[in-house]
């Protein structure tokens, strides 16, 4: 019997601690409060495993979409554990930017940015705003849960 259970219990561990190892943060650095239409915004970001550990070598994207147009450019690394992407909206609206980090299936997906036309005003974020966007764009729901207010 005794054996019995440890054969089990080895089958549990094993599937279960095969998940482990396979997740990162991904942590835009100076995410963006806006998007000019026309203007390159260099989108840089960190890979940490586990949060902790910069992960080089990676191959991936910065992707923003507004509806059916998607604009995506290649990372490349600038350092350990980081890299930049430049993206050029096309038009106005609102243009959400996920960042895929070519680590598995770790991303990190900013709220939707306002796309302004050159020499348009520019409307600050109010401070309710600027946090979530830091939440979601600093990668804080890969381990947290946003509150509402």
């Amino acid at each position: 019997m005794r054996l019995r259970m440890i054969l089990l219990s080895s089958l549990v561990a094993v599937p279960a601690g095969s998940l482990l190892g396979g997740w990162a943060v991904v942590t835009v650095e100076n995410p963006p409060e806006r998007l000019v239409v026309g203007t390159p915004d260099v989108i840089e970001y960190s890979v940490r495993q586990h949060g902790k550990e910069l992960l080089t070598g990676l191959s991936g994207n910065v992707e923003a979409r507004a509806g059916s147009q998607v604009v995506r450019a290649d990372a490349k690394a600038i350092g350990t554990g980081k890299y930049s992407a430049s993206i050029t909206v096309p038009t106005t609206g609102s243009w959400t930017i996920t960042v895929n980090s070519g680590f598995g299936k770790s991303v990190t997906t900013m709220r939707p940015l306002a796309a302004v036309a050159a020499g348009a005003p520019i409307v600050a974020m109010s401070d309710v705003e600027r946090g979530q966007h830091l939440f979601s764009a600093k990668g804080c729901a890969t381990c947290h849960v946003e509150m509402k207010v």
